[in-house]
């Protein structure tokens, strides 16, 4: 602080606001530490990461032969839990879908009036 805002305030005045935010810069860098060990645990790892995407190529095959198999294709919907619900809304004819992985929804096609 320059000598001439020094002089505008009592020494204890200054003294005590440096103290605040000294107080607060520890308590910041404390949350920030806790911060990074939360982000570090919920990090993957290259071994994780290869591992799902191994996974991953697994399903792609399984799902290759569920598209020749009615069966295997029933159980894949079984087991993810797929669920959809048709609707028109404002002429448009909207699927609401879901399973145990995301939820979206899906337009099917807008209809039209003949006149």
């Amino acid at each position: 602080m320059t000598d001439d805002l020094r002089g505008d305030f009592p020494r204890e005045v200054l003294t005590e606001h440096r103290t605040r935010l000294e107080t607060t810069i520890e308590k910041l860098e404390q949350e920030r530490a806790e911060l990074a060990v939360q982000i570090e645990s919920h990090a993957l790892t290259d071994g994780q990461i290869q591992s799902i995407a191994e996974y991953a190529r697994e399903i792609a095959r399984g799902l290759e032969i569920a598209d020749e198999d009615f069966d295997a294709k029933r159980r894949v919907i079984d087991l993810l839990d797929v669920r959809a619900t048709l609707s028109v809304e404002n002429g448009e004819y909207l699927v609401y879908a879901s399973c145990i992985l995301d939820s979206d929804t899906l337009l099917i096609k807008k209809t039209t009036t003949k006149s």
